[in-house]
């Protein structure tokens, strides 16, 4: 798949420190030897798997579940191929109060056939920034601790085969616990796997 130029996992990872200061818990999952060298001293706690795409987000669900944590506590969940705009923490910080879940990514298949060419939404402001409810994301959102403590069981459902179903389980979400999603408009981080921008809409 077409890459963002220049935008490697390593500068990912770099980019999500200088924007928010710290990893609390880097996953390494199949990583070669030279990766793992590379990037083990970035994060508070470091750890090699060899689980794939979905159950290595399970392993992070249940390394928070574990963790001393307060209730109201930011949570934020990242895979390895986004870029963040600069004030991506403090405007997630001011939001969190909105919704259950937020993502500062604009998913561009939300715009496209599958969606009617666009959501039906509610859009909120927050310090000049907008906000809209949406039906699902991938698996690079905030919460509350609390709230992945105890939804923790629908992401597993959701987490049995190499990729994980992220529709399937913000849908689930909504219907079993009336979660809301709310998705940063425009969006403040980027996919770096630019098929999906490049692409016509009208293909998707």
């Amino acid at each position: 798949k077409p890459k963002l130029p220049g935008a490697t996992k390593l500068l990912c990872l770099e980019n999500f420190l200088e924007t928010f200061g710290k990893i609390d818990y880097l996953i390494a999952d199949n990583c070669s030897n030279e990766t793992i060298e590379k990037i083990y001293t970035m994060a508070e706690q470091f750890h090699v798997t060899k689980l794939g795409n979905a159950h290595s987000f399970i392993y992070s669900v249940d390394i928070i579940a574990k963790a001393s944590i307060k209730d109201d506590e930011l949570i934020y969940f990242v895979e390895d191929y986004y870029l963040h705009n600069p004030n991506s923490k403090s405007i997630l910080e001011n939001a969190l109060y909105l919704a259950d879940y937020l993502t500062l990514f604009d998913h561009p298949d939300k715009y496209s056939r599958m969606y009617n060419y666009g959501e039906t939404s509610k859009v909120q402001r927050v310090k000049n920034q907008h906000w809209k409810t949406s039906v699902s994301t991938t698996m690079t959102f905030a919460c509350k601790y609390k709230t992945i403590k105890c939804d923790c069981r629908v992401f597993k459902k959701s987490c049995v085969d190499f990729h994980p179903n992220d529709h399937e389980i913000f849908e689930s979400l909504q219907k079993t616990y009336k979660r809301k999603l709310m998705v940063c408009i425009p969006g403040l981080s980027f996919h770096t796997d630019v098929t999906t921008y490049i692409m016509n809409v009208d293909s998707l």
